[in-house]
């Protein structure tokens, strides 16, 4: 039985609790697909499977933005240009504590790391040796933010027209950008903020200036965007469908705006674990990297060797991850460093 979340939006919650289940099952890889034999529906069913991971687990990250720029736009129209600031220090505090989190685990994993402007920008040092780590998401927030502020203070100025013509032309340049580096197949970073315009834009146009964007839209979007994918496949040599972008794609922008106008409403009633999840969802996100890097050394060789027929089991890993993700999550957040994981 499903129950409301006193002093919050249980809405929110739990298309945040949903959100940070699609970036666990992404990033433990929970769901898995061998085909054996290169049968056609072993082949159709390792597709499903990619563009179950390529675009619906990606609706997670631009769904966690959406849901901070509505809340920002909301509270922003209450406290006036004053809550900007605070927003700022609020999301600067907890991005520069998991960043000095991020490169003490990488001295303890790996070894130090030069600290740099740049590294920081991209969350500190990666455990895994790519370029950012998944901290690079705060920063992002941090910058959607500042962005959004200026729009709402262009509005107030009198300049409503303007901010929706800038808004419109992010919104259409974007999407113009991913449909063509998609088919070209060029690859863009996924913590590059070209990737997460979009969201900007549809919040400026919806949140701030309150114009309605059919869900005709987000549909034509997301089987638009799905067609230039496989064409993108089938076109670049050597691709596959694991060689997409993660974020700067038509099918993603449709399916995390299809998520917010169509499912987010459906989301009245959330179930307690749910809505915790959602509660907890900054620090479940920061923190099981962490726990994923320091055992798979461990599980992971019991992870390859393990098969169930055709699908390929990730579960021991996974389980103990988890159990020990939620295990810390729930202990910071009876001490006073709850603010870094709500």
């Amino acid at each position: 039985m499903g129950k409301r979340i006193a002093g919050r939006d249980g809405t929110l919650d739990a298309l945040r609790g949903v959100s940070i289940i699609l970036v666990l099952t992404a990033h433990l890889t929970l769901l898995g697909f061998s085909p054996v034999g290169g049968s056609r529906a072993a082949l159709l069913i390792q597709l499903a499977v990619g563009l179950f991971y390529k675009v619906v687990t990606q609706v997670a990250v631009p769904s966690f933005y959406l849901i901070s720029l509505y809340l920002y736009s909301r509270k922003r129209a209450v406290a006036g240009p004053g809550y900007f600031l605070s927003r700022i220090k609020r999301l600067g505090a907890v991005f520069g504590a998991w960043v000095a989190v991020q490169y003490v685990a990488h001295w303890i994993f790996v070894g130090p790391a030069a600290i740099t402007l740049r590294g920081i920008t991209l969350g500190g040092p990666s455990l895994y040796g790519a370029e950012a780590s998944v901290l690079y998401f705060l920063f992002d927030l941090i910058l959607l933010v500042a962005g959004f502020e200026l729009l709402v203070t262009m509005r107030e100025a009198g300049h409503t027209r303007l901010v929706e013509a800038i808004a419109w032309i992010a919104l259409v340049g974007s999407g113009v950008f991913f449909a063509w580096t998609d088919l070209a197949g060029i690859l863009v970073d996924h913590w590059l903020m070209i990737n997460f315009m979009p969201y900007l834009a549809f919040a400026t146009l919806v949140f701030l200036c309150e114009r309605k964007i059919p869900v005709w839209v987000s549909l034509a979007l997301l089987a638009g965007g799905v067609a230039i994918d496989l064409i993108a496949v089938f076109r670049v040599p050597g691709w596959t469908i694991w060689s997409l972008s993660s974020y700067a794609r038509l099918s993603v922008v449709g399916a995390s705006l299809f998520t917010w106008q169509i499912i987010r409403p459906r989301l009245t009633v959330a179930p307690g674990w749910l809505g915790t999840a959602g509660a907890l969802s900054l620090g479940i996100f920061a923190v099981h990297d962490f726990w994923k890097y320091a055992l798979s050394g461990v599980l992971e060789p019991l992870v390859l060797s393990m098969r169930f027929g055709t699908v390929s089991a990730n579960l021991p890993l996974a389980a103990a991850v988890l159990a020990l993700t939620l295990t810390s999550v729930a202990i910071l957040d009876r001490t006073p460093l709850r603010w870094m994981v709500r």
